[in-house]
C-alpha cells in the first residue's frame, strides 16, 4: 500500500493511494487505486469541492473458491456436482468482482450555525459472482474420463456440473445526497439528509 499528498498554496489537496493484493484463491496480483482533489473556495476556505476516483475489488469467498457439492436431481439416482475447480474446464478460474467509483461533492460550513453538503456518485460494477448455469455432461466428456460417472460416495450418476462464474452484465449506479446540520443551540444539534440511488444494468 502507498499513498502521497500534495498540498498546493494551502487551497488544493490531491491525495493519491494504491494497492495491491496477492489473492491465493485467484493465483494472481490485483490492484486498486484511489485519487482524491480537495479545493478549499473563498478567502475564509469555509467552503471546499471534493473529487475522488477510486476502484476496488471483492475476492470470491471460501464457499465460492472452494466450492464442492453433490446436488441430487429430482429423477432418483441423478446428480449434479457443483464445484469451484472444473474437471471439464482445467484452466477455469473464479475472478474478483471490481468497481469504478466516482464521487464528486460540495462542502459550506459559512456559518457557525450550520453546514450542509451535496454529493453525487457514480458506480460501475462488473464481473458479478453469480451461480453459473448447469453444464451437461456428454459423450466427449465420458471418453475423456470426466463428467458423466458413477459417485462413489453418493451412489448417484452425474450428468451435469456448477459451481460458481463471473457475470458478463454490468451494474451501472448513480444516486446523490443532501445534508445538513444546525447546532445554534449548545448541547443540540439537528441533522437531516436524503439520498437517492438509481440502478441502471
Amino acid at each position: 500500500f502507498l499513498q502521497e499528498s500534495l498540498n498546493i498554496a494551502n487551497r488544493f489537496t490531491i491525495i493519491g493511494s494504491g494497492r495491491a493484493d496477492y489473492v491465493p484463491a485467484l493465483e494472481k496480483i490485483v490492484p486498486s487505486a484511489r485519487g482524491t482533489i480537495i479545493a478549499k473556495l473563498g478567502s475564509a476556505k469555509r467552503q471546499a469541492i471534493k473529487a475522488s476516483v477510486a476502484t476496488a475489488f471483492r475476492t470470491p469467498t471460501f464457499l465460492e473458491s472452494y466450492l464442492n457439492l453433490p446436488i441430487q436431481l429430482q429423477l432418483s439416482g441423478l446428480e449434479l456436482v457443483s464445484s469451484s475447480k472444473r474437471d471439464d474446464d482445467p484452466n477455469f478460474k473464479l475472478g474478483a468482482e471490481n468497481i469504478l467509483a466516482t464521487e464528486l461533492s460540495y462542502l459550506n460550513q459559512l456559518s457557525d450555525n450550520y453546514q450542509f453538503e451535496i454529493s453525487a456518485y457514480y458506480h460501475r460494477i462488473s464481473d458479478f459472482i453469480v451461480l453459473a448455469p448447469p453444464r451437461l455432461s456428454s459423450l466427449s466428456d465420458l471418453a475423456a474420463g470426466i463428467g458423466a460417472s458413477v459417485n462413489p460416495e453418493t451412489g448417484r450418476y452425474r450428468v451435469a456440473a456448477g459451481g460458481w462464474s463471473n457475470q458478463c452484465l454490468v451494474q451501472n449506479v448513480f444516486g446523490g445526497e443532501v445534508g445538513a446540520r444546525y447546532y445554534a443551540v449548545e448541547g443540540l444539534d439537528i441533522f437531516a439528509n436524503y439520498a437517492i440511488n438509481y440502478g441502471l444494468n
